[in-house]
Protein backbone atom coordinates (compact mmCIF):
# COMPACT_ATOMS: atom_id res chain seq x y z
CA UNK A 1 0.00 0.00 0.00
CA UNK A 2 1.21 3.37 -1.19
CA UNK A 3 2.01 6.46 1.50
CA UNK A 4 -0.51 8.63 2.44
CA UNK A 5 0.99 12.22 2.55
CA UNK A 6 -1.23 15.14 3.86
CA UNK A 7 -2.03 19.03 1.94
CA UNK A 8 -3.63 20.85 2.24
CA UNK A 9 -6.57 21.99 0.09
CA UNK A 10 -9.10 25.72 -0.06
CA UNK A 11 -12.56 24.95 -1.32
CA UNK A 12 -14.98 27.88 -0.72
CA UNK A 13 -12.77 29.64 1.70
CA UNK A 14 -12.30 26.63 4.06
CA UNK A 15 -9.36 24.99 3.89
CA UNK A 16 -8.98 21.00 4.45
CA UNK A 17 -6.00 18.67 5.25
CA UNK A 18 -6.84 15.49 3.06
CA UNK A 19 -3.92 12.44 2.67
CA UNK A 20 -3.85 11.20 -0.58
CA UNK A 21 -1.34 9.77 -2.59
CA UNK A 22 1.47 11.98 -3.34
CA UNK A 23 1.07 11.43 -7.29
CA UNK A 24 -1.95 12.54 -6.94
CA UNK A 25 -0.97 15.40 -5.66
CA UNK A 26 -1.37 16.99 -8.94
CA UNK A 27 -5.07 16.07 -9.62
CA UNK A 28 -6.31 16.85 -6.40
CA UNK A 29 -4.93 20.75 -6.41
CA UNK A 30 -6.67 21.05 -10.20
CA UNK A 31 -9.73 19.75 -8.98
CA UNK A 32 -9.58 21.91 -6.21
CA UNK A 33 -9.10 24.73 -8.60
CA UNK A 34 -11.83 24.27 -10.59
CA UNK A 35 -14.20 23.54 -7.76
CA UNK A 36 -13.87 26.95 -6.71
CA UNK A 37 -13.85 28.26 -9.78
CA UNK A 38 -17.25 26.51 -10.85
CA UNK A 39 -18.25 27.99 -7.50
CA UNK A 40 -16.97 31.56 -8.23
CA UNK A 41 -19.07 30.95 -11.80
CA UNK A 42 -22.25 30.23 -10.00
CA UNK A 43 -22.04 32.90 -7.72
CA UNK A 44 -21.75 35.51 -10.10
CA UNK A 45 -24.47 33.65 -12.91
CA UNK A 46 -27.28 33.11 -9.97
CA UNK A 47 -26.55 35.86 -7.54
CA UNK A 48 -26.21 33.36 -4.49
CA UNK A 49 -24.37 33.93 -1.48
CA UNK A 50 -25.12 31.20 0.74
CA UNK A 51 -22.04 28.92 0.36
CA UNK A 52 -24.37 25.80 1.03
CA UNK A 53 -26.83 27.08 -1.45
CA UNK A 54 -23.64 27.51 -3.91
CA UNK A 55 -22.25 24.28 -3.16
CA UNK A 56 -25.57 22.30 -3.87
CA UNK A 57 -25.92 23.78 -7.43
CA UNK A 58 -22.15 23.03 -7.98
CA UNK A 59 -22.30 19.33 -7.04
CA UNK A 60 -25.79 19.00 -9.18
CA UNK A 61 -23.84 20.14 -12.19
CA UNK A 62 -20.98 18.32 -11.61
CA UNK A 63 -23.44 14.90 -11.30
CA UNK A 64 -25.75 16.62 -14.47
CA UNK A 65 -22.43 16.64 -16.38
CA UNK A 66 -21.44 12.96 -15.35
CA UNK A 67 -24.43 11.94 -16.45
CA UNK A 68 -24.63 13.39 -19.53
CA UNK A 69 -20.94 12.10 -20.11
CA UNK A 70 -21.85 9.13 -19.52
CA UNK A 71 -25.03 9.11 -21.97
CA UNK A 72 -22.92 9.97 -24.99
CA UNK A 73 -20.01 7.36 -24.28
CA UNK A 74 -22.74 4.99 -24.47
CA UNK A 75 -24.15 6.49 -27.30
CA UNK A 76 -20.87 6.45 -28.57
CA UNK A 77 -20.60 2.77 -27.56
CA UNK A 78 -23.00 1.51 -29.50
CA UNK A 79 -22.27 3.20 -32.65
CA UNK A 80 -19.06 1.60 -32.43
CA UNK A 81 -20.39 -1.82 -32.00
CA UNK A 82 -22.62 -1.29 -35.04
CA UNK A 83 -19.64 0.16 -37.03
CA UNK A 84 -17.42 -2.73 -36.34
CA UNK A 85 -20.26 -5.09 -37.18
CA UNK A 86 -20.87 -3.96 -40.68
CA UNK A 87 -17.14 -3.69 -41.31
CA UNK A 88 -16.68 -7.51 -40.22
CA UNK A 89 -20.16 -8.19 -42.29
CA UNK A 90 -18.68 -6.41 -45.36
CA UNK A 91 -15.14 -8.11 -44.42
CA UNK A 92 -17.18 -11.36 -44.85
CA UNK A 93 -19.39 -10.39 -47.55
CA UNK A 94 -15.92 -10.07 -49.50
CA UNK A 95 -14.39 -13.16 -48.62
CA UNK A 96 -17.50 -15.61 -49.82
CA UNK A 97 -17.42 -13.52 -53.41
CA UNK A 98 -13.83 -14.26 -53.59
Amino acid sequence: MKDLVPIKIKIADREYTVRIVAEDEGLFRQASDKLNAAIKAKKEQMRIHDKADLMAMVAFDCIFDQLQTEQNQSAAGHKLDSLQRRIADTLLDNDVQK
